[in-house]
């Protein structure tokens, strides 16, 4: 059985507007209200790191994605086929 999860949004902006706030990683905590930081950029083979408040402490509060394909002004994509397209 595969699982997955698909959600879509209309955004009143240009495809080039889109991708520069999508890659815009330390931008990410001003525009999104659980997240407390992000680091790196979206890069093939490259490393983004999300933050968010810690919940206990035993539970770690960072989470680290690795960049497996980018499609410049397209996609980037992720383990586990999280994708921004």
């Amino acid at each position: 059985m595969t699982r997955g999860m698909r959600t879509s949004i209309d955004v009143d902006a240009g495809p080039e507007r889109v991708w520069d706030v999508l890659t815009d990683v330390p931008g990410y905590p001003d525009w999104t209200p659980v997240l407390t930081s992000a680091q790196g950029e979206f890069a093939v083979g490259g490393r983004v790191v999300f933050g968010f408040p810690p919940l206990h402490p035993l539970l770690r509060s960072t989470v680290p994605v690795r960049v497996l394909e980018v499609t410049p002004g397209r996609s980037s994509c992720g383990p586990g086929g999280c994708c921004c397209r």
